[in-house]
């Protein structure tokens, strides 16, 4: 890539800063949110979660900073996610065949959450253990959860994050079936899929008997209603798409900008016909706080510069998103009953969190993310011996 193109991108090291940069964000909301906020404001869910007491008493002051009743940092950090996702996929398709794109975003996705699901477990058996209150996970439950294919099956999500990771993994398959279109910069296939998924979900929710709502399986069961949930998401992964095709000159702006309106037109459309609909519209207003955070982030993307704290977040975002809930909740929920003050408990569990991710980022993140790669640079070399072959001079292009 020439100069000016990497600089007009705002790529740094082979990444497109903003969009690495926002993942730094997108975790610290969540991080935010879930210790800060969703401690406080469920404990009868945390507590079922990390196996303790249900915490008494007033909330922290800090509560009432985080807890906005316009704006929720939770919705907005996941969405964003989504939307990096969306926005980076394409550059992995455009250098994979169908299969060895799949097998590198399971090698991106599988062993870094096992490791952090693993950490979580450990974590809550230990809070057992001091509250006295029996681990209830059964290994169907645990291996749902591992696999990331619980919610569609109807089993209860021991940690609390993973649905997003299992919205990303049916993104991928899209992706990955919508391959040829995504590469030539197609919009039209973006908004005839999405207009597919608003079918279904439609079918799922007016047409489809609850007695048919099943899809009975020999070892397991899954749900209509609650595939239809999870696909609810991908026309909004789709606007990250668009901002690829915009990014690489595929689209003119006007095109850019009318099909990210009929994208998020279709999901905020989508979302009351599905299970969520009693979070509407709360939690939709907020993915729209996170559109307009990508889209100034997008416009102001060569003003991005390289920032050592920011972008070791970012590069710990993943385990940090899948590892911190569970370990944050049993250490502060120890800590405080030990006599430690909630704020310090609450900075110890961040250290521990951090120091976890970044550990599990080092020792199984990054090797299996080099695995993806080699993955990537066979297919490559396999183009370049092919074009080689062919023409002489390609080889060196």
């Amino acid at each position: 890539m020439s100069n000016a193109l990497t600089q007009s991108h705002g790529e740094h090291n082979g990444k497109i800063l903003f969009a690495h940069q926002l993942r730094a964000i997108a975790a610290l909301f969540v991080l935010v949110i879930h210790l800060f906020g969703v401690y406080w404001l469920s404990r009868d869910l945390v507590a079922h979660h990390i196996f303790a007491p249900t915490l008494l008493g007033p909330s922290a002051k800090i509560y009432n900073i985080v807890h906005i009743e316009w704006f929720n940092f939770g919705p907005v950090g996941v969405a964003l996610f989504f939307l990096v996702s969306g926005f980076v996929i394409p550059f992995s398709l455009a250098k994979l065949v169908r299969l060895r794109f799949l097998a590198a975003r399971a090698l991106r996705i599988y062993p870094t959450y096992i490791a952090c699901l693993s950490i979580s477990l450990f974590a809550t058996w230990l809070s057992s253990r001091h509250w006295g209150i029996p681990f209830h996970w059964t290994w169907p439950t645990v291996v749902h959860n591992a696999l990331l294919t619980n919610g569609i099956a109807g089993i209860e999500n021991i940690d609390l994050v993973n649905w997003s990771l299992a919205i990303e993994i049916k993104f991928y398959f899209v992706a990955c079936l919508m391959a040829s279109w995504i590469n030539r910069g197609r919009i039209l296939p973006l908004l005839i899929v999405s207009a597919g998924i608003g079918l279904f979900i439609g079918y799922v929710t007016y047409v489809l008997s609850p007695t048919h709502n099943a899809i009975p399986l020999h070892i397991t069961t899954f749900y209509f209603d609650l595939i239809a949930r999870d696909l609810l998401y991908i026309p909004f992964m789709f606007i990250g798409v668009v901002f690829c095709y915009h990014l690489r000159g595929q689209i003119t702006r006007l095109q850019f900008l009318g099909s990210t309106f009929l994208l998020f037109a279709l999901f905020t459309a989508f979302w009351p016909m599905t299970v969520l609909k009693a979070q509407f519209p709360e939690v939709p207003v907020n993915y729209f706080y996170s559109l307009c955070i990508f889209s100034a982030a997008y416009k102001y993307r060569s003003h991005f510069r390289p920032i050592k704290a920011i972008d070791w977040v970012a590069s710990i975002s993943y385990p940090l998103y899948a590892v911190h809930a569970l370990v944050g909740y049993a250490a502060i929920r120890y800590l405080t009953s030990i006599g430690v003050t909630y704020y310090l408990a609450a900075t110890i569990a961040l250290c521990t969190i951090f120091l976890l991710a970044h550990c599990i980022h080092l020792f199984i993140e990054m090797p299996t993310l080099a695995l993806g790669k080699s993955i990537v640079h066979k297919q490559a070399s396999k183009k370049i011996d092919s074009q080689g072959s062919i023409s002489a001079p390609a080889k060196n292009a």
